[in-house]
């Protein structure tokens, strides 16, 4: 298997590699947006022009944006309720 060891040296050696496995940084997010672009073009192939295509990634930007803030509210006053109800008290008092 030449091939597979050839291969796995080849990885030994590159620092790209070597970083992605030992820092805590990723490019998960930007690929991740990437990706939501490139559907979203894939969706309206043919059907409009730029400034259309412009418009639809803003909006979903926008509404990803508004999900994630009501979800931070939400996770918020979880916490508040659990705060005057005292149950996040003992909670902390455990650990």
């Amino acid at each position: 298997m030449p091939g597979i060891s050839r291969f796995a040296t080849g990885l030994n050696a590159d620092p790209a590699v070597a970083a992605g496995l030992s820092l805590p940084l990723s490019s998960g997010r930007v690929e991740g947006n990437v990706n939501r672009i490139k559907m979203i073009k894939r969706q309206m192939y043919g059907r409009a022009d730029f400034d259309l295509l412009r418009k639809r990634v803003l909006l979903a930007a926008e509404e990803r944006l508004s999900r994630l803030i009501t979800a931070t509210l939400r996770g918020w006053r979880r916490v508040r309720r659990m705060l005057t109800a005292g149950s996040l008290h003992g909670a902390i008092g455990r650990q």
